[in-house]
């Protein structure tokens, strides 16, 4: 039939339909269950449904169905003539006999796009029309570009700690011509569609209340004609809330006109990991330094023999499932006239000694993963003894037993060999050694 004659017969229709009554002019497909008279129509990209970027160079089929009328019996109710157009010219057609001859209860007209070029690009819609009325259906607009590889465009963390029972969310954004379709794999294993939501190039999957089965890796593929890729992995942990193992103990000092050093410990446990603060009189936050290596923090003090570093102790272990306390560790300065030796005989001390002591602690990750602790001890005298209090050494003895049991990664080893090593230089100067300088440097 002549292209002319199909658009005049259009135009006729639209006047007739709009002359006529409400129930039997033509109307829109948004509008259509409004009239029961009229049918559907319903235009759509088979091969990229949804999608208004196509690639150049592809067969695209384009098709416009349309149902009867839901009041309408017979063969007047049924549709029987579909008009596709672009840029409302004509494009093609199917059916439109006389009577009887091309009406269908559902009908159905395919326009094929062969090698498609951007002279292809446009807006598409089509009409159908049954005996009493016509439909016009919704308007897709089609653009054609040179085609491309999926490429994914959200970047997933690595790690994810979700409480138990919390909702979680994990998304995969993809572009590409034509779109890319996402799947997702869970420890290398293809996810069933049945777990995913969202649609093309844009997927989700969605654990309502997680679980420890919901742990694992989970990354995504976005893949279309012409190339895929696949995201980096994000590893699903089930937090934990943290708990102290190794609670600050308490610490006695005496004045002394030199520098002294007194250290609180703290070790707590969670998932993942938890950062350990301190607070002082468990309120204010703590003076001093605080050094936090794994698990384990310790809190170091510069005693001057004044009233400012007098208190109680305590750490806090923080993590996204919750925050633990620990018991509280007493610092006490005395004088020194109350002090009782731990060995040899006090009057034995010799006015004229001068005696200076600096230990210095630095966690390995503050020096490129290197501790360095140096322990100088320096006597003009030719007898020098060194008092240390008797439970600051049980502190030391406790947390090199408790770093020996707990130390199972590269970085608490290097701790305990620390450690250790400081520990046993302490103990010799203890016993009293004259003239002696003892150096360790630790890597």
């Amino acid at each position: 039939m002549d292209l002319k004659l199909l658009q005049l017969m259009k135009v006729t229709a639209l006047l007739l339909f709009t002359l006529d009554t409400s129930s039997s002019r033509c109307v829109k497909m948004k509008h259509q269950h409004l009239h029961p008279y009229a049918v559907s129509a319903v235009l759509k990209v088979v091969e990229y449904p949804d999608e208004d970027i196509l690639p150049l160079g592809f067969n695209i089929t384009i098709s416009c169905t349309s149902n009867r009328s839901k009041s309408y019996p017979g063969y007047r109710g049924q549709p029987y003539w579909i008009q596709m157009y672009r840029n409302d010219r004509l494009l093609h057609d199917c059916g439109g006999g006389p009577g009887a001859v091309d009406s269908e209860d559902f009908k159905e007209c395919q326009f094929v796009i062969v090698n498609a070029t951007s002279q292809n690009s446009g807006i598409y819609d089509c009409w159908s029309l049954n005996q009493v009325s016509c439909t016009e259906s919704n308007k897709i607009g089609l653009t054609f570009q040179a085609p491309s590889p999926p490429k994914i465009t959200n970047t997933p963390p690595r790690e994810l700690y979700a409480a138990f029972g919390s909702l979680v969310n994990l998304t995969c954004k993809a572009t590409g011509v034509p779109l890319p379709v996402v799947t997702w794999f869970k420890d290398g294993i293809l996810m069933p569609k049945e777990k995913l939501t969202g649609g093309k190039a844009d997927s989700q999957i969605t654990f309502p209340a997680v679980t420890s089965t919901d742990q694992g890796n989970y990354s995504c593929e976005a893949r279309n004609a012409v190339g895929w890729e696949r995201s980096s992995g994000t590893s699903l942990f089930l937090a934990q809330r943290p708990s102290i193992t190794f609670h600050p103990k308490n610490i006695r000092v005496y004045r002394e006109e030199k520098l002294l050093i007194a250290s609180f410990i703290c070790k707590a446990t969670g998932n993942p990991e938890p950062v350990i603060t301190w607070l002082k009189n468990n309120s204010t936050k703590a003076n001093g330094t605080s050094v936090q290596a794994g698990s384990i923090s310790t809190l170091i003090l510069a005693l001057h023999g004044g009233e400012k570093t007098l208190g109680n102790y305590s750490c806090v272990a923080k993590n996204l499932a919750g925050q633990a306390y620990s018991k509280e560790g007493t610092l006490e300065i005395l004088a020194a006239s109350l002090r009782s030796p731990n060995f040899g005989d006090s009057s034995s001390l010799s006015s004229s000694c001068k005696l200076w002591i600096s230990v210095a602690v630095v966690a390995p990750f503050l020096l490129f993963g290197f501790g360095i602790a140096t322990i100088y001890v320096y006597n003009k005298s030719k007898k020098a003894e060194l008092y240390f209090n008797k439970q600051a050494y049980e502190v030391q003895d406790l947390s090199l037993q408790e770093i020996h049991q707990t130390s199972t990664s590269q970085r608490g080893q290097q701790l305990a060999k620390e450690t250790e090593l400081t520990a046993t230089t302490l103990k010799k100067t203890q016993m009293g050694v004259e003239n002696e300088a003892y150096t360790q440097k630790l890597f």
